[in-house]
């Protein structure tokens, strides 16, 4: 058995708006600036998921484009 992880990464935009309805807009303008402001203030975020596992290699491969293929069984 081979130890073996997998690491996926992602990247996405989010972005936020901060209002408060029982306050005035100079009030959410003071208070939360450029984050009061339409369209609102947004962020990049990067996610990276690793899993991993054992796995019993029964072929390994290489295809043309250079990618490692191998044909493996569950524990």
């Amino acid at each position: 058995m081979i130890r073996t992880f997998l690491t996926r990464a992602a990247e996405f935009p989010a972005g936020h708006r901060y209002v408060r309805a029982d306050w005035t807009e100079s009030e959410n303008e003071a208070r939360f600036g450029r984050c009061y402001r339409p369209p609102g203030h947004g962020h990049n975020y990067r996610v990276e998921v690793t899993v991993s596992g054992n796995v019993a290699l029964t072929r390994v491969r290489v295809s043309e484009d250079r990618t490692l293929w191998a044909e493996c069984t569950k524990e």
